[in-house]
């Protein structure tokens, strides 16, 4: 977390920690992922790439579904804690390759070529 904080040109503090037991406090972010790690150990969970998903990867879900669903660069930042969207562009928000080939496709085809796919590399 502190790395992520450094990245955003913010300090660690307190205002960090997000959730808690119904009984009252705060779990630290290291004990919030172990606790996911137990989870999603137990209903054995695997992203896209047949790996363990990490409590921080649900960070860069967040932003990339986020961005997909329209919703600009500032506000996801600042959702995210970010002081700008250079962190979050650079760091968090993944480019779908479906989308990303999408506008070339057409021009493509008025070529005579193949359209793209996201294999296309």
């Amino acid at each position: 977390m502190r790395r992520e904080c450094d990245l955003a040109g913010t300090r660690l503090t307190d205002k960090h920690y997000l959730v808690g037991p119904a009984r009252g406090g705060f779990l630290t972010p290291n004990t919030l992922g172990k606790q996911w790690k137990t989870l999603s150990e137990s209903l054995d969970l695997v992203g896209m790439e047949a790996k363990r998903v990490t409590f921080h990867d649900l960070r860069h879900a967040f932003a990339t579904t986020a961005n997909a669903a329209g919703i600009d660069l500032p506000t996801i930042a600042h959702i995210m804690g970010h002081s700008t969207t250079y962190v979050t562009s650079l760091v968090y928000v993944s480019v779908d390759p479906d989308e990303a080939a999408a506008p070339c496709s057409g021009s493509s085809r008025s070529w005579g070529l193949p359209p793209l796919t996201s294999d296309a590399g």
